[in-house]
């Protein structure tokens, strides 16, 4: 039965994998977004540095600022989550019931198949970026182990992201739309995270309150890992705090799923 199951899962990643690629137009542009992206954000800092006339800028040089920024943006897809809009749009056009008369986990199914598109265009982005940080930003140097540590970090952290964003998806069995929710939940944690900027701009009181919480080990401790390379005790304290905030999330939305189940049958579903 077990293997029945992840063979359903497996044929439904191959599926998703196809469907992607098929959109041909998407996936170019995606490239040439990411690529003109890193060019913005590299002009961008190059004319704050040159106004501030200074050769580090909160601990980060040029270079060090512009791989930052730029590998923050590359790592967007990490925070997109299909099951967002997809479990909106089939509660607007009641097809959901239709899921719960199939022999398949529903939660289970939204889930993977974000997984599979958020992996897709993760990998694009981040292998474009570090095409890009290796001709244009020479000064920067990046071991094979670093990219290792922050490939893992980053499954650590899509676990955290997934959990949260599910339970924002289900939200919409109540509102039906979840779409200004969603941007907002985005939003608190690219920019807590230090996506937009790294954390050493926050005010030091912010920065202790973040390191009580799971967006310190997110984006700006794996990019920063990534950047500078890390001892193995930080490595394992930040993927620790990730995977234990992130099945605490995880239980916390199993219970939401199942008041989620009874909404629906609720209404008739």
């Amino acid at each position: 039965m077990k293997n029945k199951i992840l063979s359903n899962f497996y044929e439904l990643f191959k599926l998703d994998v196809k469907k992607q690629i098929e959109y041909k137009s998407a996936f170019y542009f995606d490239i040439i977004a990411s690529i003109l992206r890193f060019f913005v954000i590299k002009f961008l800092w190059e004319f704050i540095f040159k106004l501030v006339g200074e050769s580090t800028i909160r601990g980060f040089m040029l270079e060090e600022m512009i791989f930052y920024v730029a590998c923050s943006f590359a790592c967007i897809p990490l925070l997109r989550i299909h099951a967002v809009q997809k479990v909106e749009r089939e509660i607007q056009t009641s097809k959901i019931n239709v899921w719960f008369t199939k022999p398949i986990n529903y939660l289970n199914f939204i889930k993977m198949s974000s997984i599979t598109i958020s992996f897709f265009y993760f990998c694009i982005n981040f292998s474009f970026f570090l095409i890009l940080a290796y001709i244009f930003l020479p000064s920067i140097q990046i071991s094979i182990l670093n990219i290792l540590m922050f490939l893992v970090m980053s499954i650590a952290i899509y676990f955290v992201i997934l959990n949260i964003k599910s339970m924002v998806a289900l939200i919409a069995f109540w509102t039906t739309s979840v779409w200004g929710i969603n941007y907002f939940v985005t939003q608190i944690i690219f920019v807590f995270s230090g996506g937009l900027v790294p954390l050493t701009f926050f005010p030091d009181n912010v920065v202790t309150i973040l390191k009580y919480l799971p967006f310190y080990y997110m984006n700006y401790s794996a990019v920063s890992i990534l950047l500078f390379g890390s001892d193995l005790n930080f490595f394992i304290k930040s993927i620790s705090i990730l995977l234990i905030f992130g099945f605490i999330v995880r239980l916390l939305l199993n219970k939401f799923y199942k008041h989620a189940i009874k909404k629906l049958d609720g209404l008739g579903g």
